[in-house]
């Protein structure tokens, strides 16, 4: 991978277009800004934006994989001795 990115891509739709994409040259830069527009969407209370992806982008120019933080809530009733 020679860089990264942090973009808008919603999969679901029919026809999906890459929407904002910012390049870094590090996953840092990346993630840190990927985290900063999650902070932002929390303030305004759309916590987690479906469609926001920090993006690997290879030597031509293509992205070729996109990853996602996901946040995951599950409860059991466990009895312990």
């Amino acid at each position: 991978m020679n860089r990264f990115g942090v973009c808008r891509y919603e999969f679901d739709d029919y026809n999906p277009k890459i929407k904002d994409l910012e390049k870094f040259d590090t996953y840092d830069e990346a993630y840190n800004r990927y985290m900063t527009l999650l902070e932002t969407a929390d303030k305004t209370n759309t916590f987690i934006n479906k469609d926001l992806w920090i993006v690997y982008i290879d030597e031509y120019n293509r992205i070729v994989q996109f990853e996602q933080l996901d946040w995951k809530v599950k409860c059991r009733l466990i009895g312990v001795d």
